[in-house]
């Protein structure tokens, strides 16, 4: 008798670690599809993070829902308008290569001058996220691919800001109808799984920008921290760690 094929693949050994991480985030978050009609959407930008959190979720997600109740959001920010374009296309195929549905949203230009432009952009990506994901929406939830990393460089920004007093829970796990499964992956974990699953991505240059805090932060504020001998990511990661 032949065998069934299994209808999921196992995962290499950096995607076992990272799909039991997801896992154990949707229970926390005490989400679950199966059996329920409600549908699951990704943002992904068409970078690298965004990709890995969809590759984990559509082809190894068997614990969370089928690839028939997720679908792909890719947002253009209008930034880098020459590089708009690739990156739509690469998340359009990414999508279809996958058969999930493609939602792919253009915002608004950023402002010339007065106000923040990461401020701006997360912003508008929460009006569509409230437009996209929610009891009566589309769908019933969206998950970003923040990672702890990204919960280091918050923490590090409200510390700076003064702001740590009112606002030190770092990100959530869930904000409204935004999921953030990845909270307790690393940057480097992420890495490691797309080089394993051989995944294509666009690199953003703004993410190094020094013009940004961001880019600041990863270019020149962790990387002369870690020479103290610390370990500056995961120190302010575990300030809001519970």
């Amino acid at each position: 008798m032949a065998e069934l094929k299994a209808p999921y693949p196992k995962p290499g050994p950096s995607g076992g670690v990272l799909c039991r991480l997801v896992v154990e985030a949707f229970q926390t978050f005490r989400v679950n599809f199966n059996g329920s009609s409600e549908r699951l959407l990704i943002a992904v930008s068409g970078g690298m993070d965004s990709l890995v959190l969809a590759q984990l979720l559509i082809k190894y997600g068997r614990r969370i829902a089928p690839p028939d109740q997720m679908g792909i959001l890719h947002l253009s920010h209008q930034w880098r308008p020459r590089q708009a374009a690739r990156e739509a296309a690469l998340v359009e195929k990414f999508a279809k290569n996958k058969g999930v549905s493609f939602h792919h949203v253009v915002l608004d230009p950023p402002p010339k001058s007065g106000k923040n432009w990461e401020e701006d952009a997360r912003s508008k990506r929460q009006q569509v996220y409230r437009q996209m994901a929610g009891p009566l929406a589309p769908y019933r939830y969206v998950c970003t691919a923040h990672h702890r990393n990204d919960v280091a460089e918050t923490n590090l920004w409200r510390i700076l800001r003064g702001q740590w007093g009112t606002h030190a829970e770092g990100i959530l796990g869930v904000h409204q109808s935004e999921l953030r499964p990845l909270l307790r992956a690393r940057k480097e974990q992420l890495s490691e799984f797309c080089k394993e699953e051989k995944l294509k991505y666009l690199k953003d240059s703004t993410n190094l920008e020094v013009s940004f805090f961001r880019g600041r932060t990863r270019k020149q504020i962790f990387p002369l921290l870690a020479k103290t001998g610390f370990d500056p990511i995961e120190g302010f990661a575990r300030l809001s760690d519970f």
